[in-house]
Parts: C-alpha cells; sequence; structure tokens
C-alpha cells in the first residue's frame, strides 16, 4: 500500500512537472523538411511554421525554384502574404556570387519591415568535412524582443 502510494505520488508530480511554464516561450516551433515525393530527382524543398504555434501571425513556406536556367537551382523564402500581422516580407536566395563552385547561401528578413524586431540570416557553413555541406539557420542574437533563438541544421 505504502509503495503504491509512494508510485502514484511520484507520478503526479511528473505530470505537474510537464505542464507548460506560464510566461515561457511558447511562441512557435519551426522545421525545415526536404520534399520526399519529388519527381525531379532532385529535390523540393519546402520549410514550414509549426502549425501547432499559439501565435496565430503567419504560415511560412521556402521553396526551390522551378524556373531557374542555370541548371541548378533559383532559391526563394518567403512569408506567406495572406498572414495577419501585416509586419515584413521575407526572401531567401541562392548567393549568385560564390567562388567555390558551389554555392554561397543567405537568408535576409527584409530590411523594410515595420516591427524593429531583428534581421535573419541563413547561410551554409563553410566549414563543412563531409565534401557537402553544413548548414545552419539562426534568428539575430542582437533583437531585441527577446523571444527565441532557432537554428537550422543538415543532419
Amino acid at each position: 500500500m505504502k509503495t503504491s502510494l509512494f508510485l502514484s505520488c511520484i507520478t503526479l508530480a511528473a505530470t505537474v512537472a510537464a505542464a507548460p511554464v506560464p510566461g515561457s516561450d511558447a511562441v512557435a516551433s519551426y522545421e525545415w523538411k526536404k520534399d520526399t515525393q519529388s519527381t525531379d530527382g532532385v529535390a523540393n524543398y519546402e520549410w514550414k511554421k509549426d502549425t501547432q504555434s499559439t501565435d496565430g501571425v503567419a504560415s511560412y513556406e521556402w521553396k526551390r525554384g522551378t524556373q531557374n536556367t542555370d541548371g541548378v537551382a533559383s532559391y526563394e523564402w518567403k512569408k506567406d502574404t495572406q498572414s495577419t500581422d501585416g509586419v515584413a516580407s521575407y526572401e531567401w536566395k541562392r548567393g549568385s556570387q560564390n567562388t567555390d563552385g558551389v554555392a554561397s547561401y543567405e537568408w535576409k528578413k527584409d530590411t523594410q519591415s515595420t516591427d524593429g524586431v531583428a534581421s535573419y540570416e541563413w547561410k551554409r557553413g563553410s566549414q563543412n568535412t563531409d565534401g557537402v555541406a553544413s548548414y545552419e539557420w539562426k534568428k539575430d542574437t542582437q533583437s531585441t524582443d527577446g523571444v527565441a533563438s532557432y537554428e537550422w541544421k543538415k543532419e
């Protein structure tokens, strides 16, 4: 009986500990995925904001351009134009000035946005050791909203 009561107390304590902490950053979770259903033998990429987020602000999508003419790719990342915050326009581009014969990537938040919160940048890692790439996406640590830090990495 004592053992059963003790285990019940532990279970209750674990359940309470798992509850969301009031005031915590419960804003959004982001995910970037390679589309496994692509048919061109290369890839179709999509980056999405978690639909379970609690801010109800916007839906994001990142796509590889299908109209590219260089035989490689043109990339663009855009904020959903149907969002309700009316704050900014986002774009992600593959760098055309790269010198390594592969690519230099950068993702930036539109500097004309009106929220004055943060500057974002996405870069391909130049220190990769696998001969392919190491990718990382980060939110500027100098932003003034103090909400979250984001990172995207190639496995």
